[in-house]
């Protein structure tokens, strides 16, 4: 399994040589997602029609809320109602973990899923939080992704 760990010199090397991966059916990769950046690039290109087995491990934090795994927690108070409007998937429990291909295309992670991709670019990893409140989050997810067809 190929490993990629974002650390700031590792994002700037992967920008510096726009770095991508194509994953053959069979090849995974493990990716780290923080809790408070906006967007991860996982520099992985996926294609129409192709399946991939994503697995999701750790727990994160969103300001004083209890920790959660990737499925996150539901807006429960007023103000997180409200809230959900700032999020890129406003239907979707605040601090899931949501993928986006070419920053335009989003669906749900969670704690897992197999999906055919129904659109070709770049797969991007995000906790959906509001625009906007990412600094007061912590913690961070493995991803698991496994290219199944």
């Amino acid at each position: 399994m190929k490993k990629l760990i974002f650390s700031s010199l590792f994002w700037i090397s992967c920008f510096q040589l726009n770095a991508q991966i194509n994953l053959n059916v069979g090849d995974s990769v493990q990716i780290i997602v923080p809790a408070n950046i906006f967007i991860t690039p996982s520099k992985i290109t996926v294609a129409r029609n192709e399946v991939y087995d994503i697995k999701v491990y750790g727990e994160w934090v969103d300001a004083g809320f209890p920790a959660t795994d990737a499925n996150g927690f539901p807006p429960n108070k007023a103000f997180l109602m409200l809230g959900r409007i700032l999020k890129r998937m406003p239907l979707e429990n605040y601090m899931m973990l949501c993928a986006s291909i070419n920053k335009s295309h989003h669906f749900s992670i969670g704690t897992g899923i197999k999906k055919k991709m129904r659109k070709t670019g770049l797969l991007n990893l995000y906790p959906n939080d509001a625009k906007g409140f990412f600094e007061n989050n912590e913690g961070e997810m493995q991803v698991i992704i496994k290219r199944v067809e």
